[in-house]
């Protein structure tokens, strides 16, 4: 809810926005394949608390969306962020519908898990250049000795 929401924000504020989502998306990509083992109902309400856990830095994806992009090109990116998630939202559904009627439960959930480890390492690898930038624009800047 929107306790969890402003303690991610907290959190992102205390220890770097990377180091608040990385965590977070690792965590949720984990409780999505932990999906794959639910077999009864406590199982199933474990999980969903677990993923509401993670989702407590939801609003952070837009944060790290304007740190990572040249200020001339944050409100296209921002802007393709919530194309691509309002796709998603609505497409979701009906694609996991699909995927259970092809295959199964578990045919939907690898799907699920999938995508969630392929945002886990699309964050890890922005994170990445976005340090590797950090470092380089500040060697430069470093006056020489």
């Amino acid at each position: 809810g929107i306790g969890a929401v402003l303690l991610g924000g907290r959190f992102a504020d205390w220890f770097g926005r990377y180091r608040a989502l990385v965590p977070s998306m690792g965590l949720m990509a984990l409780s999505q394949g932990l999906l794959l083992l639910v077999h009864d109902p406590l199982s199933y309400v474990a999980v969903a608390l677990m993923q509401g856990v993670a989702c407590f830095v939801n609003p952070l994806p837009t944060i790290v969306m304007g740190d990572a992009l040249a200020p001339r090109l944050r409100p296209t990116g921002i802007a393709v962020y919530r194309a691509v998630c309002d796709v998603a939202i609505l497409s979701a559904p009906a694609s996991m519908g699909l995927a259970i009627q092809a295959a199964g439960f578990g045919a939907a959930e690898s799907v699920n898990f999938g995508v969630a480890a392929f945002a886990v390492a699309g964050v890890a690898l922005l994170y990445a250049a976005s340090h590797a930038s950090y470092v380089a624009e500040h060697a430069r800047s470093a006056p020489s000795t």
